[in-house]
């Protein structure tokens, strides 16, 4: 009966009602669609700004991984230099950089390193070793044998004149030369095994506190400013 009704009152509509109901329909269709078509954009959208983010975080990973090889392989070829010299030459120089042996050496000081004998370094030397591709200009402290099945090892205790703790024991192959000198007031100064009761107060402060050893950098650093400033109004007058 329901059905019979409703198509009694679809022949009393006419052909106006009948283009409404399909202009209706077509207008419901429509929006349906431009739902659709935002969200599928959306989501398009969505898509590309995760890949595109993901791409960057791929680049700068790539990035970060090229520049620590880059790294690696300048420390690489400045250990090999260094070595290569002291071999060919018995001595090298270079530049201080670090605060571990405050107030000894400061950062930026020329220094020069020569080969010698193991049996001919004392404790209170400054010794130049490698561990890891890396360089330390640190003092020995003292030499201890260990015996291990039979046989007798050699352990060197190093420490830098600022740090609370030794190094790792060091092998007699990891030693690479000695201080022999500093360039200071345009002359090569040599630094004596023992420390003097200022310096060995400075260090041990320097040992318990950082703020102590960026003041005396910062103290340093306005004094090389100072002698320059003096030096260079020299010249002029």
């Amino acid at each position: 009966m329901a059905k019979i009704g409703s198509a009694r009152k679809s022949l009393k509509m006419g052909p106006a009602g009948r283009k409404r109901s399909i202009r209706s329909r077509l207008s419901a269709m429509s929006a349906f669609l431009r739902r659709w078509l935002s969200r599928a954009a959306k989501s398009a959208k969505s898509k590309i700004s995760v890949a595109s983010i993901q791409g960057v975080r791929s680049r700068r990973s790539v990035d970060s991984m090229d520049n620590h090889s880059k790294e690696i392989d300048a420390a690489n070829a400045k250990f090999s230099l260094v070595v290569e010299t002291l071999r060919t030459h018995g001595s090298c120089r270079f530049k201080v950089s670090g605060s571990s042996m405050l107030p000894t050496l400061w950062p930026g000081e020329l220094v020069l390193i020569e080969r010698k004998p193991f049996p001919e370094i004392v404790p209170g030397d400054i010794v130049l070793y490698e561990r890891d591709g890396r360089f330390f200009l640190h003092r020995l402290e003292s030499v201890r044998i260990d015996h291990d099945h039979a046989r007798a090892h050699v352990l060197i205790m190093i420490r830098g004149d600022a740090m609370p703790q030794q190094d790792p024991p060091v092998s007699a192959d990891q030693l690479l030369g000695v201080l022999a000198g500093v360039w200071r007031k345009s002359n090569w100064i040599s630094i004596p095994r023992r420390m003097s009761v200022a310096s060995l107060g400075m260090a041990v402060v320097a040992r318990r506190s950082v703020l102590f050893s960026q003041l005396l950098l910062r103290a340093y650093a306005s004094l090389s400013t100072f002698v320059s400033k003096r030096e260079q109004l020299a010249e002029i007058s």
